[in-house]
């Protein structure tokens, strides 16, 4: 995080929401993909093992 005053003064309290909304919507994307991609590979893991035996 940007902690110089020079700087959160010069973006202003809606700037900053932007900002921190923008990071908040980043991380949960990054998350929701990681957990689908797991959750995918677990399920391709047990399809595979299912229809090998």
């Amino acid at each position: 995080m940007i902690t110089d005053d020079s700087v959160t003064l010069g973006l202003g309290p809606k700037a900053l929401i932007m900002v921190f909304f923008t990071a908040a919507v980043g991380v949960l994307l990054v998350v929701l993909g990681y957990a689908l991609g797991t959750y995918a590979e677990i399920l391709t893991a047990e399809l595979m093992r299912m229809i090998g035996g």
